[in-house]
Order: structure tokens, then sequence, then C-alpha cells
């Protein structure tokens, strides 16, 4: 994900490559990448971006299911749980697609962001 400017466009949202988007891991704390400044900086952007386009803009799902997956490997949980049920039905989009059973991986991010999103 990256922030391209005008969020009308979403352009820079698209992923590269053929694998899921993991940044560099920490044996002990495997998603310590995900909450470092330079991603969350990021991911707030792309918040922004989506918030400010069109909702009927073709980008617009797949970033949200983007922010899902990074907003709950940060464990902003309350904000994750908020972007899966904007999309909640679907789970083609990426990142999801990445695995062999998008639809069990889908439920396991969501619900894991729902449990930990009611006890905070």
């Amino acid at each position: 994900m990256g922030l391209t400017g005008n969020p009308q466009t979403l352009p820079g949202y698209r992923p590269r490559g053929s694998r899921p988007p993991h940044p560099h891991r920490d044996r002990k704390d495997p998603d310590a990448a995900y909450r470092s400044p330079h991603v969350v900086s990021l991911v707030d952007a792309a918040m922004a971006d989506v918030g400010a386009a069109r909702p009927d803009h073709p980008n617009v799902a797949e970033v949200r299911h983007l922010l899902a997956f990074f907003l709950t490997r940060q464990k902003r949980y309350d904000l994750a749980l908020a972007q899966f049920r904007l999309v909640d039905g679907y789970v083609g989009a990426l990142p999801w697609r990445y695995w062999t059973e998008p639809a069990e991986v889908y439920c396991e991010w969501r619900d894991l962001a729902a449990r930990r999103a009611r006890t905070r």
C-alpha cells in the first residue's frame, strides 16, 4: 500500500508481486514491522484516502480489505473491525486470495479483530 496523493483514484494501493504482504519478521514479535511508524503512517493515509474517495470507486473495497488486514496486524482492532464490517461477505480481494482457502483465512482475521475489539 502507498499514498499516491489523489484519493479519487487510489492507484497506488495495488500490491505488487505474488506474495502476501509480509514485512520483515521478528521471531519474538512477528507483527512488529506492521507497527513501525512508517507502516502505521501508510495505513493512516490509506484510511484518509478511502474516507475521501467516492464510495462507488472500484478500488475502495479492496483497499478496505487491505486496511482490515494491516489494522489487525497493528492491533488496532476497533478500526480493523469497522473495515471488516464495511466489506463483509466478499473474500476474493487481496490479501485473502493469496491463501488457498481465502474464506477461512478472512474469517480467522475478522474473528480475531472482533474478539479483541470487544475486550478493549
